[in-house]
């Protein structure tokens, strides 16, 4: 071979390894990237998006007494405060049974305070006047037992949530542990 030719076939083979270079290079070249200018603008107050909420606290209302359910006064869907009112039984009997409760407990009392004047005289016996001692304390705890009836009658809002799923209404009777709705 000839000068010129290894020269040229040089310059060939030398034309052929820079195209493949300059081939590989571009495959890797860097992405184009647009440049813009930030703008000013108003944003939304309102975003509308899509997902589920889970409550921090819920719990399924339940009565701990039976009885027909006298009133609902919330609105389902609304939202309540803690203590607030939820569900009221019918309570005319309970009401009555407190009342004779605090009737006997009164007597009791007069009994007890009556003993106690004449214990001090010597006028009664040490056993009549325990017996008065207790039968004030029985009628103090029977008293106390009518109050907590009377209230279980009240359900109250446990904390402060929204009403949901209400599954009871006005008229209705419903059982001690009967699930009435959420909070």
């Amino acid at each position: 071979m000839n000068n010129n030719t290894s020269l040229l076939l040089r310059a060939g083979i030398a034309a052929c390894l820079l195209f493949s270079l300059s081939a590989v290079a571009e495959e890797r070249a860097a992405p184009a990237v647009e440049v813009a200018m930030p703008i000013k603008q108003a944003m939304p107050e309102l975003l509308t998006v899509t997902g589920s909420l889970l409550a921090d606290e819920h719990v399924v209302i339940s009565p701990e007494v039976a009885g027909k359910v006298k009133s609902l006064p919330f609105t389902e869907g609304g939202e309540v405060q803690k203590g607030e009112l939820l569900l009221q039984l019918e309570d005319d009997l309970l009401g009555a049974e407190l009342k004779q409760a605090q009737a006997n407990y009164n007597l009791a009392k007069l009994r007890h305070d009556r003993n106690t004047t004449l214990i001090k005289k010597q006028s009664i016996s040490q056993s009549s006047f325990d017996e008065s001692a207790t039968e004030l304390h029985e009628r103090s705890a029977a008293l106390e037992v009518a109050r907590i009836k009377l209230e279980k009658t009240r359900i109250r809002a446990p904390f402060t949530g929204r009403i949901t799923l209400r599954n009871t209404s006005v008229g209705a009777f419903v059982s001690q542990g009967d699930k009435l709705f959420h909070v």
